[in-house]
């Protein structure tokens, strides 16, 4: 019965996934839907004749979602490590447990790999959009898409980020660390989360998963590099089931 209802929530899932893609389809662009940049108008002097120029469009916007997501991301991640930075050095200083100094450093070493698999990101994959960052509660580490010139995604890529040293979790109720089964189970929990926003992405995820190609999801661990104290960059990790969840 269990795998009844499972199989009959998919199938239902499909349908209104495909209903949306030929609603997507079927509806005719309006001259209001068009942006700025599309209609070209010409110039005209003082009194109102035409002068043979086109006005040139408005400039686009430099900010958008993809520069707040990993703005905020950025500005996470350093709060967190030189929050963890100073309660490092205080309980070193007050003589704390080794095991205590350990969880602070553990932090540390945890912001070093966030910070260093969103630069890897931004610069080994320019054209994707970061839309989950570092946060506290369910998910994944980091979570960026590419898109299509219509902007629909073609694909998701989750992030596993490690700090240096740091190796992916073998053992753990939902599976190995990055491995399929991890991935699913993730997707779950964050379905159930209280936030909109991390609901709607597991349920996004879940679906991609269930029904694509496309879009693609796959993922990649990423390590940071360190020399001499200063992290220079970060590698990919070998992921237990490789780099494609669908």
């Amino acid at each position: 019965m269990g795998d009844l209802l499972s199989d009959f929530a998919k199938a239902t899932r499909k349908l209104k996934l495909q209903g949306k893609k030929r609603k997507a389809k079927g509806n005719s662009a309006k001259f209001s839907d068009m942006e700025a940049d599309q209609v070209q108008a010409k110039k005209t002097d003082a009194h109102g004749a035409e002068t043979g120029e086109v006005s040139k469009p408005a400039p686009k916007p430099a900010t958008n979602q993809k520069n707040q997501t990993l703005t905020a991301h950025d500005t996470a991640v350093a709060n967190h490590k030189k929050d963890y930075e100073i309660k490092r050095d205080q309980a070193i200083a007050n003589g704390e447990s080794k095991r205590t100094i350990g969880a602070y450093k553990a932090r540390v070493t945890e912001a070093k790999g966030e910070a260093a698999a969103s630069d890897y990101m931004t610069k080994n994959h320019p054209d994707a959009e970061m839309v989950q960052g570092f946060s506290k509660g369910s998910g994944f580490d980091q979570v960026w898409v590419k898109r299509a010139p219509d902007g629909s995604i073609e694909e998701y890529i989750i992030v596993e980020a490690k700090g240096p040293g740091a190796k992916l979790a073998i053992k753990g109720g939902k599976g190995p660390q990055m491995s399929q089964q991890w991935v699913d189970n993730t997707n779950i929990e964050m379905t159930t989360s209280k936030n909109p926003e991390i609901s709607q992405l597991g349920k996004d995820l879940t679906d991609a998963i269930d029904y694509g190609p496309p879009p693609k999801v796959s993922g990649l661990g990423l390590e940071a590099v360190e020399k001499n104290g200063v992290v220079t960059g970060a590698k990919e990790i070998t992921l237990p089931n490789g780099t494609a969840f669908n």
